[in-house]
């Protein structure tokens, strides 16, 4: 995923600056997953869009990590939308 597709536009309502602020941690033992839940927020009026956005990994067997789900491109996209 390129820098670019993860750029967040200014804040629809105060034009402050956007971020991805992380909600809580994934993590299941049994299945070897492992990540966490987001959100994007602004840093000046607090506003937000809420999606229940994640980014699990899962360990292998060899000892390596592969990406199973992320949402950032999905929460860029919407975010970047609103009016």
């Amino acid at each position: 995923m390129s820098e670019n597709e993860l750029k967040l536009k200014p804040c629809p309502f105060c034009g402050g600056k956007a971020a991805f602020i992380v909600t809580g941690n994934i993590g299941r033992v049994l299945s070897y997953e492992y990540g966490i839940e987001f959100e994007v927020s602004c840093d000046s009026c607090g506003a937000n869009r809420r999606g229940g956005y994640k980014i699990r990994h899962m360990f292998l067997d060899n000892g390596t990590s592969k990406v199973v789900e992320d949402d950032r491109k999905q929460a860029v996209e919407e975010w970047n939308s609103r009016v």
